[in-house]
């Protein structure tokens, strides 16, 4: 057996293919006659004139000589293509052996010197075919992986300068909030000066008209001696009187003289030490004017930077809700992160959603959504809708329907007809209202649902605020009559508890943290004072009853310490503590309305108050923001429902599962408080 190395020039006849196909060959002598068996080969590359085989003899097989250049061969090739076989004749061109021992391992090149034409032709356009797509494939695959790449590369980079975007954020706030509290600071140590600046001015006049009237006293005194003097001193002459009584005399108003100007000359070191105090006090008033004026220099150097961070925060949430809405449906899925709440929508989170679209001026995401409930939504009897449909389909999800959630969806509806002045959906909002005035009682207090019997006050806040904006954007005085109703029912059954300030229903003292902050965004600081009742200790109950501190996994897998609201009063239940984002929102809305309240009033003290807590909440919803997880959220920032899962709130329902869940209504609540968007009325902005 003959063997040689592969000629260049033969190499390149061939064609490389990865398929692997059988190759049985015959040898045969010089008159085309068989003088072999038949071996078992394999492929490895073919060209239109010849194929290259490879095979193993075992040492134990009959020996034959394979000469290059001489050696005829007949070839059974099997096709990958049908699985058939056909026969070609051909010339063994070279020879190579591999291994001899303890079989024998050769590579051959032959020519074919006969072969069908067809059967050739269809072979090499599987391999060309094989070749093409698997560069195809490598190809795809490789922009596959560069898209990934790329995806990737994107979204640390977009995750980074989110990152950046939070932390700066953060920064500021706290900035804000610690200059907000040196100034509060300052404005009461103004009112300390200002105060005894005015006793000070108090205690000169009142000394310098001391002086006056000591003065006049003590003229009149040394006048009327004077003349007792002068009259001795003429008795004396005219009678030789003893001189003894004028001595006496004399004595009496030298006395008096040293007496006035003694008097005189303490007063006027009073008057000058108080006058000295007045102007120490100045000075320092002074000092303190010009460090509010430090401050509020360095409010106006990063106000325009906290700005454009603030809204590219809120923005980011915005990214993330919209990115929730199913195009099908126009429904917007309530939660991201709890398996079983994937496809569900309840109506309350659509009405936020819909309020959230028209205020950032997205009308065509609001109309989608709002088109579900005016052609698909399946109704109650009555014109009432379910508590929940399913995001994609928009079947009914929960079977229940509460007046909240409608009047809620009610709102939505006012918001968007007032900012668009398109009133397509108003005869949704009226089939609302109607069917809320049929779950109202003679008190005017407004039911739970139909076939129920309890009272919520958190209704009945959703019923007054929808029926005054539906007033205010009609002018029908039905809707303000039902307001007028409700609220009177408010004052009656939700406030005047002298241990609890808010009911959350009527007959029902437990502590519901948003029926508080929602008392002020309803109602208004004004409104609740003008029947007597405290806005400011509505606020306070809730700060010292249902504010908490405790662990939550932050956005970089962190565990930190966080402060917000919760649900309830915790002390009441095992869990122990447990931050609703929402209800956080909610209450940073409601410091925001009484700071803004108090500005108006100029009572300073009192709004920078409520400002600082605003501040201090926010920064802690900052912290709290998570990172979306779904392929649709595309890492866009959103909140949690909780800050723990599956715990209860207290109310009869428990927070989603998920340590992860990014939660609708605790998103859009945070872009409300960033915004200080009050949704309880109408806005014009």
């Amino acid at each position: 057996m003959l063997s040689r190395n592969i000629p260049k020039e033969e190499k390149r006849k061939y064609k490389r293919i990865d398929t692997i196909f059988p190759v049985e060959f015959q040898i045969l002598d010089q008159e085309l006659n068989p003088i072999s068996d038949w071996y078992q080969g394999f492929s490895q590359d073919i060209s239109k004139g010849g194929i290259c085989i490879s095979a193993n003899i075992l040492v134990k097989d009959k020996p034959f000589d394979l000469t290059a250049q001489k050696t005829n061969l007949l070839l059974q090739i099997h096709s990958p293509i049908s699985g058939r076989c056909f026969l070609a004749h051909a010339k063994a061109m070279w020879v190579k052996t591999i291994q001899k021992l303890p079989f024998t391992q050769f590579v051959a090149g032959v020519n074919f010197t006969k072969i069908d034409a067809k059967e050739i032709n269809r072979l090499l356009n599987y391999v060309r075919f094989k070749k093409i797509l698997w560069r195809t494939l490598q190809l795809l695959i490789l922009s596959t992986l560069l898209f990934l790449a790329l995806v990737v590369v994107n979204n640390f980079r977009l995750n980074v300068r989110n990152r950046s975007l939070l932390n700066k954020y953060s920064q500021l706030l706290h900035k804000d909030l610690e200059l907000n509290q040196n100034y509060k600071d300052l404005i009461e140590e103004r009112e300390k000066f200002d105060k005894e600046l005015e006793d000070s001015k108090l205690e000169l006049e009142n000394l310098k008209e001391s002086k006056k009237k000591i003065e006049n006293s003590k003229n009149e005194e040394i006048a009327l001696l004077e003349k007792e003097l002068l009259e001795a001193k003429r008795v004396m002459i005219e009678s030789e009187q003893d001189s003894i009584l004028i001595k006496e005399l004399e004595v009496k108003l030298e006395e008096l003289k040293k007496a006035k100007h003694a008097n005189t000359k303490k007063l006027e070191q009073e008057i000058l030490s108080l006058k000295e105090k007045e102007k120490t006090l100045n000075n320092k008033l002074s000092q303190i004017l010009a460090k509010e004026s430090e401050i509020k220099e360095e409010f106006s150097l990063f106000e325009e930077e906290e700005a454009i961070l603030a809204e590219g925060f809120k923005n980011q949430l915005y990214n993330w809700l919209k990115a929730h809405q199913i195009k099908r449906s126009g429904l917007v899925v309530s939660f991201e992160g709890d398996y079983n709440l994937k496809d569900t929508s309840f109506i309350y989170d659509q009405a936020l959603s819909v309020i959230a679209f028209t205020s950032f001026g997205d009308y065509q995401k609001a109309k989608r959504c709002l088109d579900f409930f005016l052609h698909k939504a399946e109704k109650i009897d009555g014109g009432g809708f379910y508590n929940a449909y399913y995001s994609k389909g928009g079947e009914t999800a929960e079977y229940i329907a509460h007046a909240g959630p409608n009047l809620w969806l009610g709102i939505a509806i006012l918001q968007y007809t007032n900012r668009t002045k398109d009133y397509t959906y108003i005869r949704v909002a009226r089939q609302i209202a109607n069917w809320i005035e049929s779950l109202q009682d003679k008190e005017g207090g407004i039911i739970g649902g139909k076939g129920i019997s309890w009272y919520s006050t958190e209704h009945n806040l959703d019923g007054f605020a929808f029926f005054n904006m539906f007033y205010e954007l009609t002018k029908e005085r039905e809707y303000r009559d039902t307001a007028n109703k409700i609220f009177s029912w408010l004052e009656n059954y939700a406030y005047g508890n002298e241990i609890v300030p808010v009911n959350r229903g009527k007959g029902d003292s437990t502590i519901a943290t948003d029926t508080y902050a929602w008392s002020i965004a309803a109602l208004g600081p004004e409104r609740l004072e003008g029947v007597k009742i405290d806005p400011d200790g509505i606020l306070e109950f809730v700060i010292e009853n249902c504010s908490v501190t405790t662990e939550f996994t932050d956005r970089f897998g962190k565990v930190i310490s966080a402060s917000g609201f919760d649900f309830a009063k915790h002390q009441h239940i095992p869990r122990g503590g447990v931050i609703s984002c929402e209800w956080t929102a909610q209450m940073v809305l409601s410091f925001n309305i009484m700071s803004n309240y108090y500005f108006s009033r100029g009572q300073s003290k009192k709004a920078i108050y409520y400002q600082n807590q605003a501040l201090k909440y926010l920064n802690e919803l900052n912290k709290m923001s998570i990172s979306s997880l779904s392929s649709f959220g595309r890492g866009d920032w959103c909140l949690p429902y909780a800050s723990q899962e599956n715990v209860d709130t207290g109310h009869g329902w428990r927070t989603p599962r998920g340590n992860r869940t990014g939660s609708v209504a605790a998103t859009v609540y945070t872009i409300f408080a960033i915004s200080e968007f009050n949704p309880l009325q109408l806005q014009d902005k």
